[in-house]
């Protein structure tokens, strides 16, 4: 068995898992500058994920104030990092997708828009610009 038929099987038991114990979520790729949770990067809105905050997946742990990185159960062919992931209750940013492991996500409850201004290029009499 080489290592690429064992990620194949790795990745059908976290989308079947998913599907049988997950919510569905909405799924948005940016692709450009602007809101990254905007119409124009709308992937899907059918996809299964269950979201624990430990390593081994104890669903009766509730997550811990200030952790806010997260393990996903999740089709990891179906999501790239960088992926927006908004569900019922909370928004998820997809860190790192990483081989026979789950793909980690951030708690993502706020967006921010970076913009900058461009500056005046006309030179006064000194050539301090400011």
């Amino acid at each position: 068995m080489t290592g690429s038929t064992v990620q194949a099987y790795v990745n059908l038991g976290y989308a079947k898992a998913a599907s049988f114990i997950g919510n569905i979520y909405t799924q948005y790729r940016p692709n450009n500058t602007g809101p990254a949770i905007a119409t124009r990067n709308y992937i899907t809105n059918a996809l299964p994920a269950y979201f624990d905050p430990m390593i081994n997946f104890p669903a009766n742990n509730p997550r811990r104030y200030g952790q806010a990185a997260l393990k996903a159960i999740v089709d990891p062919t179906a999501v790239k990092p960088g992926d927006y992931l908004v569900g019922p209750e909370r928004t998820y940013f997809v860190a790192s997708i990483q081989d026979l492991m789950p793909v980690l996500v951030v708690y993502a409850n706020e967006s921010v828009t970076i913009e900058r201004t461009v500056s005046n290029q006309n030179v006064g009499i000194l050539p301090y610009g400011g």
